[in-house]
């Protein structure tokens, strides 16, 4: 879960397919920035923020974005591959031959991004920043209006259960198993794949942080997660809808939350707080914040 404090919470790995959409849709919001970039450059020259935006879209497409290509072409396609479907197996070929011009486009846009994290460099060409930026929109509207309904008409539950659990092995996210004798997950022990993001340009009110979550737990229905969490200082407006509620503890770095009646609370190390459902306000970081986290989504 990475949008810890934007509102809904992402779609557990019991729901693959949402899951997948939701990556594309982290994926579009750092084309966002890279766009946004390419604005800022000319303006502000390669400065910390430019720097921080840059090392964003270069953790996300080295990491994420890289399981994302993982999902589909070790698990995801040689499962509608299986099927009788020749529309499944002519758009998977299609979609394979997409991902190696994807990952050419990538190659060639990642040296100017890392000169630009470096602060080396403000050069960023427009020309290569754009054709990254359309070749993945394309690609994620095939993929939204073809692949993954087409998926979810082909595979069997079984199917989708093995897929959600090979993608959440992938990002060293345990899994509490339905019917199997519960286990322990120790947070020193776990090794989660950090995943990250920003707040939604919309609900941005200070800066533009970057979120990084460590997802260690999820259930098997996807509804209670947990694990630790990191924020740069900015601030942002919160809206958690009538099924979520999150449990923090914070462990270093300080916040403050403000209600929409003004009320406001700061929380610092040895702090805890619940978010409850339905609460709407501003949730600012005052000083760079790690903390632990519980998510409860429940299903409506």
């Amino acid at each position: 879960m990475t949008n810890l404090l934007g509102g809904a919470a992402a779609p557990g790995f019991d729901d693959p397919l949402e899951m997948l959409e939701a990556c594309h849709g982290r994926i579009q919001s750092q084309c966002a920035t890279l766009t946004k970039l390419l604005t800022y450059l000319p303006k502000h020259g390669c400065d910390l923020q430019a720097q921080q935006a840059a090392q964003a879209i270069l953790r996300y497409f080295d990491t994420a974005g890289q399981y994302h290509h993982e999902d589909e072409e070790c698990d995801l396609f040689p499962c509608l591959c299986e099927t009788s479907s020749m529309e499944a197996r002519e758009l998977v070929a299609c979609l394979l031959e997409e991902h190696k011009g994807m990952e050419a486009a990538w190659q060639r846009l990642r040296p100017m991004l890392l000169a630009i994290a470096d602060g080396q460099s403000a050069e960023l060409d427009a020309a290569v920043a754009q054709h990254f930026i359309d070749v993945y929109d394309r690609h994620i509207e095939q993929e939204n209006g073809e692949l993954l309904p087409l998926a979810e008409r082909l595979l069997s539950a079984a199917q989708l259960k093995t897929l959600g659990q090979n993608m959440a092995a992938r990002r060293g996210v345990t899994i509490s198993p339905v019917h199997a004798k519960p286990a322990l997950v120790a947070f020193a022990d776990a090794v989660g794949t950090p995943a990250y993001d920003h707040p939604k340009p919309e609900r941005l009110v200070k800066g533009n942080p970057l979120r990084t979550t460590w997802e260690h737990y999820c259930n098997a229905t996807g509804e209670v997660s947990s694990g630790v969490w990191a924020c740069e200082p900015g601030a942002w407006r919160i809206v958690f809808d009538e099924c979520s509620d999150e449990y923090f503890y914070v462990q270093e770095g300080r916040i403050r939350i403000t209600d929409t009646d003004g009320n406001a609370r700061e929380f610092g190390p040895g702090d805890a707080c619940v978010i409850p459902a339905g609460f709407t306000g501003t949730f600012e970081v005052l000083e760079p914040v790690k903390k632990h986290y519980v998510m409860v989504k429940r299903k409506a």
